[in-house]
């Protein structure tokens, strides 16, 4: 285990959160900090989902600044592990999920306010996290999806509404929301 992501804004401002030994690629912070200055105050109160969430970065960024609720998903033991051990470390309580992403969007009958999707690159997951967002109604109506993903990727967003693509060294940041129907 090693100690190095702190925490940018909120309650827990300035503390770090354990990271796992693994081949992990923890969000750098500028692209934490542009997110969180995006939802601004829109995260008190609200319902998150921390998806490929490895140390629980997003997840406890989100509980420091005011949200009521985080479900954190990821497939590797030693990242849900670690995320226990931060949860524990700023007394906070959450469910984290050690399952496929696929597998917890399809089970788990949840609609989220905001969900952040940082998936490993190169392993071709963007097109399926969108669709199982989608098919399985995983994102409130006036949610948030931010999509963080290798710069040279271009995902299929036919279901949802593009408000903001921003770039970050190798890392493209999609700001996404549900396409409402207009039947």
């Amino acid at each position: 285990m090693k100690e190095g992501i702190r925490i940018i804004g909120g309650n827990f401002k300035g503390r770090k959160i354990l990271v796992p030994n693994t081949d992990l690629r923890p969000t750098i912070s500028i692209v934490k900090e542009a997110v969180f200055d995006i939802l601004d105050t829109k995260i008190v109160g609200s319902v998150v989902l921390d998806l490929f969430a490895g140390s629980g970065n997003y997840g406890i960024e989100a509980f420091s600044r005011g949200a009521k609720k985080v479900d954190f998903v990821d497939k590797d033991n030693r990242s849900c592990k670690t995320i226990k051990e931060n949860l524990k470390e700023f007394g906070l309580k959450a469910n984290v999920f050690s399952l496929d992403f696929r597998r917890f969007l399809r089970s788990w009958n949840y609609c989220y306010d905001f969900i952040f999707a940082s998936p490993p690159y190169f392993l071709g997951f963007e097109n399926d996290i969108l669709s199982y967002i989608h098919k399985y109604n995983r994102l409130k109506d006036d949610g948030l999806l931010f999509l963080q993903i290798f710069k040279k990727i271009d995902p299929d967003l036919s279901n949802f509404l593009v408000l903001d693509e921003r770039r970050y060294g190798i890392t493209k940041l999609f700001i996404l929301k549900n396409k409402v129907d207009e039947t």
